[in-house]
Formats: structure tokens, C-alpha cells, sequence
């Protein structure tokens, strides 16, 4: 397989190994596609001719995502705008291509974070005045129930949230506690 490289070490967590892909990476853009995910090449052909039309201007492309539940049913398929990501919604991972050069200035993941680095990194892109571009075509396939839907996950993107001055003292508390209610449920 041309173009491929393979690369296995000890496991340190998903956003060192996702750093070392940055570090590792030779082309232009740089696509995340976690074990339970895929794209689709015609999605991923798509987004490249669309950014081509485009001149290449935006440092972070995304299309559609296949929502699927648990026993692989669509759910839904969705396109969030990047403006959600200052309120503290992510948009579609799998389906976003970001520019090696843009993941590169901002220093990639912090490896702080073990669930919710990709919402972190995308806020962080996304509030420096990073652009962004959505299309209406669908990129890629995800599927519920992975660990960035885990009570841990949403502490953890709460915290981002709060750290970002994007809720309230009261609220981060409120919602945290919620999340271990909801736990111990």
C-alpha cells in the first residue's frame, strides 16, 4: 500500500498517539478516524474537490456524518457549523480534515484531557479565528457508545467548558453532579 506508514509503540492514551501521527504526517491535511468510525473515499474525494474549488482556504474542512446507534441502525446524519464550538458542542471529527500546518501551530492535542482533547483542540482552533468550511455531503460513519460518551468523557468536557468561561461556577457544579448521579444510576 503506497503512502502508508505503520507504526505500533506502548499505549500512552488516544491523544498521544493522535499527536504523533501530527508529528509523523507529510501532506497537507490530517483526518482522525477512531476504531469505530469510517469515512467514505467518495466523502473524502468530495471534500478535497470542494476545498480545490476553494483554493484551499480553509485550515479546517468538515462534511456530513452517519450517526448510528448501538446495533448499527442510522440514527441520524448530522452537520454541526464550527460556531457550535464556542458554546461547547463538537462537530464531526470523523469527517473533519484540518490542515497539518494548523494542528501543528496550535501544538496539536493536550494530552491533559484523555476523553474530550478534540473538542479542546477545535475550540482552541476555532476561537483564535482559525476558518472553517461545512459541506453538504457525507464524509463519514460513527457509532454510539465509544468512551466519549461516558460519564468521565462529559466531566471532562463540563471542565473544558468551565475553564473556557463558558458556564458559570454554579452551573459546572450543578451539571457535575448530575453526571455522578446520573453514574451511580
Amino acid at each position: 500500500m503506497p503512502n502508508r506508514r505503520l507504526y505500533s509503540r506502548p499505549p500512552r492514551g488516544i491523544y498521544e498517539a493522535m499527536n504523533f501521527g501530527i508529528s509523523n504526517a507529510s501532506g497537507r491535511y490530517v483526518l482522525f478516524s477512531n476504531a469505530d468510525d469510517y469515512v467514505e473515499a467518495d466523502g473524502i474525494r468530495a471534500l478535497l474537490r470542494a476545498e480545490a474549488d476553494n483554493n484551499f482556504a480553509s485550515e479546517v474542512c468538515h462534511g456530513l456524518c452517519c450517526i448510528h446507534g448501538n446495533q448499527g441502525q442510522l440514527l441520524r446524519i448530522q452537520g454541526t457549523e464550527s460556531g457550535a464550538l464556542l458554546a461547547g458542542n463538537m462537530i464531526e471529527h470523523p469527517s473533519t480534515l484540518v490542515k497539518l500546518e494548523c494542528l501543528e501551530r496550535f501544538g496539536g492535542f493536550n494530552n491533559r484531557y484523555f476523553y474530550a482533547s478534540d473538542l479542546e483542540l477545535m475550540m482552541r482552533i476555532r476561537s483564535a479565528g482559525a476558518s472553517f468550511q461545512l459541506y453538504p455531503f457525507v464524509v463519514s460513519h460513527y457509532f454510539l457508545g465509544g468512551a466519549s460518551k461516558s460519564s468521565q468523557a462529559e466531566r471532562e468536557r463540563l471542565k473544558i467548558l468551565f475553564d473556557n468561561k463558558l458556564i458559570s461556577l454554579p452551573k459546572y457544579m450543578h451539571r457535575l453532579a448530575k453526571s455522578f448521579i446520573r453514574r451511580r444510576a
